[in-house]
């Protein structure tokens, strides 16, 4: 069996992955050694901090601008228009 040594430990630092997280990729998801140690960590974006304090400057919830941009809301509309809610009793 193929174990994880200090030398693939100190590569993985210089390529910007952590020790936690080179474990977690060869030990838990099986992952190469050689992949282990070069593959980039993905960095996921995240639009509600951009917005947020536009968002709750408008008396948006993190929930509610979530929910916009889940439905196809640009960001910064989704953080300056909050969504209309009917009224279950309400016609047009």
């Amino acid at each position: 069996m193929e174990y994880l040594t200090d030398q693939d430990f100190e590569t993985a630092e210089k390529n910007g992955i952590s020790k936690e997280n080179a474990y977690q990729r060869f030990y838990r998801y099986g992952w190469s050694k050689r992949r282990t140690i070069n593959a980039p960590v993905k960095v996921y974006t995240n639009p509600w901090q951009k917005w947020k304090a536009i968002a709750e400057s408008n008396g948006i919830s993190e929930r509610l601008f979530r929910r916009s941009v889940a439905t196809k809301w640009e960001p910064e509309h989704a953080a300056m228009e909050p969504i209309r809610i009917r009224s279950k009793g309400a016609t047009q």
